[in-house]
């Protein structure tokens, strides 16, 4: 508990420091977006980038669309939410891709809602390519013109359902069993049929699915279902159906919590306007939200049910993710990380300077547990759910492997390419789209085991660690080797060898403790799916060399070369495997790369092989032209 609260602490510090004193006071009211409640801030900042592609946004140019005003995105969303016609109108949705503004007829990189509207037919056509591979398994070859169409087409959807403030839901609308009676009487009697090309509303469409099966089963499958209102049934265009209900004489009346939110909402979005006080209504609107909430949590909990959608947030842990996404401490960590390894480089025999090296590196290690702390209180597992927080968790270990070794050894080296690792791990991370993890979204039911989570996948994400640091050391050793013309150091030969060990020993108990999970959940220990490949192909890349190494076969040289080239075992099990090859029982770990992101990957691994290359017939030229 107390680790939990320094985090807290230092995130809220770091939180205040960049804290926008404008943002409306909207923050702090819970809202269910992406499958989670989170504090409205939140939804409303990962709705600005999902729909403008960066953050702050606010009013962009219509000659030069170029950004002329930034505005905090709590505002700007509610915003959007009070006049979506009006900022149809606006360019707000980000196309990137130049080739495709051209295509467009666009003057930059933002369009509007109604321009994008009016090429529909183009950007319907790679949707529908896209869900025909979906449902038929058909591999598709995309160009880089279709993957920028698709990705535009995504956004476009993703911005209406944004302004018609269907993305963002306030409160369940049956949290227990007396108010799931009342729908069931009541609303699911008097739903109307869609009209022609009508729009259906998200709890309507969970309702009907509902009614769906037979009678007995119907408060149950309602109670899994778990229908929430958006702010538009709520606020901005109430429900037809709801009204409906207050106003008919005789019908068994609504429930007492679920009324005082239908009466709130409108207040609040007229205050929004500017016809009211917009702390009271919110104030209001949070106390409605709340009593349907926590009554949704105790009823769930007495019948001993999950949670759809993770339990309602209390007060302290909306203002702890808040404070999250504002400090965006892995940012921090990152530059800290790499602040430390320069000045250490350049320190020479100055100790200051090697010291305050240190310093930077201890306090993003201090920075990076502090958030990592904070998104495992927030979803209450492990932190190493996805790609991103296995970068940010491979950083950390990264960062502390290289200060024991310099601790242990009394060599600053071993520090600085911990650090230079570190930062290498937190920029990728940080440089990924929010999809990819940054932003905190629901767990895979697969992973909702906390055991299995702190010992199989730490284990094997931590192998990675010693391993992105014997990448460094051995660039480093290499270098060295290849300047003074001669080869590595037994020194150097002596450290990678211990990081290659550290990791084997990881990925190899990783690997058994995997297929004793995959017992339990599968039936089976070991079913040759890519993920388990991909392991053991990591594990019998470095068991070579260490057992060669043992028996001479293999030089502090050649142990540096294999450092430096084993690791596209790792990028391969770790990147590859997840969004490449993306087949296999591991789905929940599995994600689409664009060909320019795959080009990116097979070029960085193209040039490590070429130099590493060079490097070595350079060295045996000039070992064998000497005397």
């Amino acid at each position: 508990m107390t680790y939990r609260l320094l985090c807290a602490a230092l995130l809220g510090f770091l939180g205040f420091l960049v804290h926008n004193l404008d943002a409306a006071d909207l923050g702090d009211l819970p809202v269910l977006h992406a499958g989670r409640i989170k504090p409205f801030a939140v939804a409303a900042e990962e709705s600005v980038l999902a729909v403008a592609g960066k953050t702050p946004f606010g009013t962009v140019d219509l000659a030069t669309r170029k950004i002329i005003k930034k505005t905090p995105s709590t505002v700007l969303v509610a915003a959007w939410l009070l006049d979506p016609q009006g900022w149809n109108r606006q360019p707000i949705v980000h196309v990137p891709w130049h080739a495709l503004q051209q295509k467009l007829g666009l003057p930059g990189q933002w369009a509007s809602p109604a321009e994008l509207d009016a090429q529909r037919n183009l950007l319907q056509e790679a949707a529908d390519r896209d869900q025909h591979s979906r449902q038929s398994g058909e591999a598709i070859v995309w160009t880089r013109d279709d993957e920028a169409t698709l990705a535009t087409a995504r956004r476009l959807a993703t911005t209406i359902e944004v302004l018609a403030g269907r993305t963002i839901a306030l409160a369940p609308l049956c949290p227990d069993a007396a108010s799931r009676a009342w729908v069931l009487e009541t609303v699911a009697q008097t739903l109307p049929e869609l009209e022609h090309g009508e729009s259906e509303r998200p709890w309507r469409m969970q309702v009907r699915a509902a009614l769906a099966g037979s009678a007995a089963g119907r408060d149950d499958a309602l109670m899994r279902a778990d229908p929430w209102l958006t702010v538009e049934d709520v606020a901005l265009r109430p429900d037809s159906v709801l009204l409906a209900l207050t106003a008919i004489p005789g019908v068994k009346p609504m429930p007492p919590a679920l009324a005082e939110l239908l009466a709130a909402g409108p207040a609040w979005a007229k205050a929004l306007r500017g016809e009211g006080d917009p702390v009271a209504t919110t104030t209001r609107l949070e106390a409605a939200c709340r009593a349907l909430g926590e009554a949704r949590d105790h009823a769930l909990a007495a019948r001993d049910a999950h949670n759809p959608q993770g339990s309602y947030p209390s007060p302290g842990m909306l203002a702890l993710e808040q404070n999250y996404y504002r400090a965006r401490p892995f940012t921090w960590a990152w530059i800290l990380f790499l602040a430390g390894g320069l000045v250490a480089v350049f320190a020479g025999a100055r100790r200051w300077q090697a010291r305050l090296g240190l310093i930077c590196t201890v306090l993003a290690m201090l920075v990076t547990t502090a958030g990592l702390a904070a998104r495992v209180t927030i979803t209450g597992l492990g932190a190493v759910t996805n790609l991103y927080e296995t970068l940010i968790y491979v950083a950390l270990i990264s960062a502390g492997l290289g200060l024991w070794l310099s601790r242990s050894t009394g060599k600053s080296l071993y520090a600085i390419t911990g650090g230079v690792g570190a930062a290498l791990c937190a920029m990728v991370g940080e440089a990924m789209p929010p999809e990819l993890g940054s932003s905190i979204g629901q767990l895979q039911p697969v992973l909702r085991s906390r055991f299995w989570l702190w010992i199989h996948v730490k284990v094997v994400v931590a192998s990675y660690a010693p391993f992105v640091l014997a990448w460094v050391l051995g660039n480093v050793a290499l270098w060295q080797a290849w300047r003074r013309r001669e080869a590595v150091s037994a020194e150097l030969g002596k450290a990678l060898y211990r990081c290659l060990q550290i990791g084997t020993v990881l990925i190899a108990a990783g690997t058994l403790l995997g297929a004793v999970w995959a017992d339990e959940a599968w039936g089976r220990f070991w079913g040759w799916d890519p993920k388990e490949v991909g392991a053991l192909l990591i594990l019998l890349t470095y068991l070579v060399p260490l057992h060669l190494r043992y028996v001479g076969a293999v030089s502090h040289t050649g142990l540096a070369a294999w450092s430096v080239l084993g690791i596209i075992s790792v990028v391969w099990s770790w990147y590859g495997v997840n969004f490449i090859q993306a087949t296999g029982l591991h789905a929940y770990a599995f994600g689409s790369a664009s060909r320019v992101d795959q080009l990116v990957v097979g070029a960085a691994v193209a040039g490590q092989v070429a130099l590493t290359t060079y490097q070595l017939l350079s060295l045996r030229r000039r070992n064998a032209s000497s005397p």
